[in-house]
């Protein structure tokens, strides 16, 4: 960016017969699945990440900062909410805070969820 003192890397998340166009146009990384993975539910009025993941290299270039970033842009418009899911471990008894701060690094809030265990008898 313009007067930072930063250098900007540009990844662009395509289909595998577009990474060398990409790549020739200027991008530092061009790909997807091999930087990101993702799992996303849809539904009427939401959008849910069941599973977000990245390798080394993709969180060495924020691969998932711009998955997250692609997702609700392109559900701003037809969807109320973003759910992340759970940002728990254990069954819920203990909170992953790194999660939750990426998490709200988006703008997310938390929410409480009742959970019950039910005993079925034959």
């Amino acid at each position: 960016p313009n007067g930072t003192g930063k250098q900007i890397k540009v990844l662009v998340f395509c289909k595998e017969d577009k990474v060398e166009e990409c790549l020739a146009a200027g991008a530092d990384f061009a790909g997807g699945m091999e930087y990101v993975e993702k799992i996303l539910f849809e539904y009427e009025q939401a959008i849910h990440t069941q599973y977000m993941a990245s390798n080394d290299e993709g969180r060495n270039i924020g691969a998932l900062d711009l998955a997250v970033y692609t997702v609700m842009e392109r559900y701003r418009s037809t969807k109320r909410w973003m759910d992340f899911g759970i940002s728990t471990e254990q069954h819920g008894e203990i909170l992953n805070e790194g999660l939750i701060a990426q998490k709200e690094g988006f703008g997310g809030r938390t929410n409480i969820y009742m959970r019950w265990d039910l005993q079925i008898q034959d």
